[in-house]
C-alpha cells in the first residue's frame, strides 16, 4: 500500500503543476503531463539499464528542442570556463548534461517502486570511511556538493545503510506558485527517500540544523545555488568568474563545530553511478570570522571546480551560470584563490 500511495503522490504533483501554470501553452502542458503522468512512471517499472537509457534518449531529444537563445547561453558558459572549444565538442557535453538532468528526474519515480533501499542497485558509494570517522567525533557531519550528477539515489543509499539524514535547501517562498509546488513536492519526496527532514534556509533552519547535528545526523547542502534573498552572501571567485554565493554551509559548520565533507556523483554507465565522499576539509581558524568564512567557502568551491573539470557534462547549471553573478543582497568581497595560497 505504501508503494501505491507514493506512486499516486508522484502523479498528483505533475497534475497540480500543469493546472496552476497559467503561462504554459496547451502543447507544453500536454507534454508535461504526458511525461510525468505516463512516461516516467512507466520507465520506472522497466529494468534500470533500459529505463535510464530511455531517459537519456529523452534528454537528447530535449536538447534538440532547446531554443537557439538558450543554447547560445549554455555554450557561452562552457567557453567562459573551459576556453575556446569546438562547437561539436561543446554540444556533445551540453547534450549529455541534459541527459543527466532527465535521469535525475527519473530517480524520484524509482523510489515509489523500490523504496530507498533499491537505489543501492544503481549507486556505489566510496569514502564511507571518511564519513564514519567524522561521525565518531559526536558532532554530526555536513556533506556538501553542487548541482552535479544528481544526489537523490546517493541519499537513498545512505538512508538504507542507517545514516540519519537531513538537508538544507533555499527557500522558495518568493517563487511562483508553480515553482513552489514543484520544489515543495520534490522536498516532500526527498524527505521520504532520505528518511529525514528537509529544512528551508531562513525559516529557523539554523536552530533546527544544529539540533539535528547534536543528534548525530548527517546534513547535506548544495553550495552552487543562486543566492536568492538570503543575506548570507559573499562575492568569491568560482570557475574563473566573480560570483555571489551563500556561506550558510560555513556558518552552520562553525556554529556546530561539525566536520564538512564533499561528495560528488559520477555516472559510470547509463544507469550506474559512483558516489565519492571526500575527507573532511581543513578549515581556516582566522580570528576574524568574516575572513575565515570567505576562505573556507573558497576551499569548498575548489572541490566543486575539480569535479566539474573532471566531468563537465555532469554539472546541471550550464545556461544558468549568470544567475550566480548578480545579487540584490549586500555582499562582501572575498579573497581570490591567490590570496588563499599566501
Amino acid at each position: 500500500m505504501q508503494r501505491i500511495a507514493r506512486f499516486f503522490m508522484a502523479r498528483s504533483q505533475a497534475l497540480s503543476c500543469a493546472i496552476l501554470d497559467r503561462t504554459a501553452t496547451a502543447a507544453s502542458r500536454a507534454r508535461f503531463l504526458l511525461v510525468r503522468l505516463l512516461l516516467l512512471p512507466v520507465l520506472a517499472f522497466l529494468p534500470a539499464r533500459l529505463a535510464f537509457s530511455a531517459a537519456r534518449w529523452r534528454g537528447r531529444r530535449r536538447f534538440r528542442r532547446i531554443g537557439p537563445e538558450v543554447k547560445d547561453r549554455m555554450r557561452r558558459d562552457l567557453r567562459l570556463v573551459f576556453g575556446p572549444l569546438e562547437e561539436a565538442r561543446i554540444d556533445a557535453l551540453l547534450e549529455e548534461s541534459v541527459e543527466i538532468i532527465s535521469c535525475d528526474e527519473l530517480d524520484l519515480f524509482f523510489y515509489p517502486r523500490f523504496g530507498r533501499g533499491g537505489f543501492s542497485r544503481i549507486v556505489q558509494v566510496e569514502g564511507l570511511e571518511h564519513l564514519d570517522a567524522a561521525l565518531e567525533e559526536g558532532r554530526g557531519a555536513i556533506l556538501f556538493s553542487a548541482h552535479f550528477g544528481g544526489a537523490q539515489g546517493f541519499l537513498g543509499v545512505l538512508a538504507a545503510r542507517g545514516y540519519r539524514l537531513f538537508g538544507i535547501v533555499r527557500s522558495f517562498a518568493r517563487d511562483s506558485w508553480v515553482q513552489r509546488i514543484n520544489f515543495g513536492w520534490r522536498a516532500w519526496f526527498l524527505e521520504r527517500v532520505q528518511n529525514g527532514p528537509i529544512l528551508f534556509a531562513g525559516q529557523g533552519s539554523l536552530r533546527e540544523a544544529l539540533r539535528c547535528l547534536r543528534e548525530g545526523r548527517v546534513g547535506w547542502i548544495i553550495i552552487d545555488a543562486p543566492p536568492g534573498r538570503t543575506r548570507r552572501v559573499v562575492k568569491v571567485e568560482f570557475l574563473g568568474q566573480p560570483c555571489h554565493l551563500s556561506y550558510g554551509l560555513i556558518e552552520l559548520a562553525e556554529a556546530a563545530d561539525a566536520p564538512v565533507l564533499p561528495f560528488f556523483v559520477y555516472y559510470t554507465a547509463p544507469h550506474l553511478r559512483r558516489a565519492v565522499i571526500g575527507a573532511p576539509i581543513e578549515f581556516s581558524r582566522d580570528p576574524d570570522p568574516q575572513v575565515a568564512r570567505r576562505h573556507n567557502l573558497r576551499r569548498c568551491l575548489e572541490w566543486v571546480e575539480e569535479a566539474i573539470s573532471l566531468a563537465p557534462s555532469h554539472w546541471m547549471m550550464w545556461g544558468h551560470f549568470e544567475s550566480l553573478w548578480s545579487s540584490d543582497t549586500d555582499v562582501v568581497e572575498a579573497p581570490t584563490p591567490q590570496d588563499l595560497r599566501r
